[in-house]
């Protein structure tokens, strides 16, 4: 009933009181009533005795038409790094049919950088037109480029949930990955 008083022209999710913007919002328990949270962008909104709507945080409608993605590829992989991770895991991870990888990177989104060959099989796969992205195991914050281990990845900008970055490389786009994930896609690494 509320939404009918608001016009808030983006997907969003509402939950224990709170609406959340779709694409920043991660299912952080299956126990509890606090089960989502945004941890990287302010709640749009919350409802106790009154209701009340961060107008500022509402995205302007699109003035461009509504677009669905109907050519969805299920080959994407989600890869998290871990000490002593082997190539052949790696490359396997990487290995065709894979259209898009997300890479859950240490920390702040580094890279292991001592391990060359590590970085070359990621090389290999950006030059067969796989979507790469990076993205941070952590909860809270975003990735970073000003250390040495995340220079190796400095050609991805911003961060975004998991779920969305699977859904955007899913339609296999550049430019969906670029509007949805709202990252640069890696193009030399």
């Amino acid at each position: 009933m509320a939404g009918q008083h608001f016009d808030i022209p983006e997907v969003c999710l509402f939950f224990d009181s709170q609406l959340l913007r779709g694409n920043r919002t991660t299912k952080i328990s299956a126990e509890t009533l606090e089960a989502y949270a945004s941890p990287n962008f302010p709640v749009l909104g919350e409802v106790e005795v009154n209701i009340s709507v961060d107008e500022d945080l509402i995205l302007e409608p699109s003035p461009d038409p509504f677009t669905t993605y109907v050519d969805i590829s299920p080959n994407i992989a989600v890869v998290r790094l871990y000490p002593d991770m082997s190539l052949a895991s790696l490359k396997a991870a990487l290995a065709s049919p894979v259209k898009g990888v997300v890479l859950q990177c240490y920390g702040a989104g580094n890279f292991p950088s001592n391990n060359k060959k590590l970085l070359d099989a990621i090389k290999n796969a950006v030059k067969r037109k796989v979507v790469v992205v990076d993205n941070t195991q952590c909860l809270h914050g975003s990735v970073v480029f000003s250390y040495a281990a995340g220079a190796n990845t400095a050609d991805l900008k911003k961060d975004v949930c998991l779920p969305i970055c699977e859904t955007a490389i899913k339609n296999g786009e550049r430019k969906a990955v670029n509007d949805i994930c709202n990252k640069e896609v890696l193009t030399s690494f």
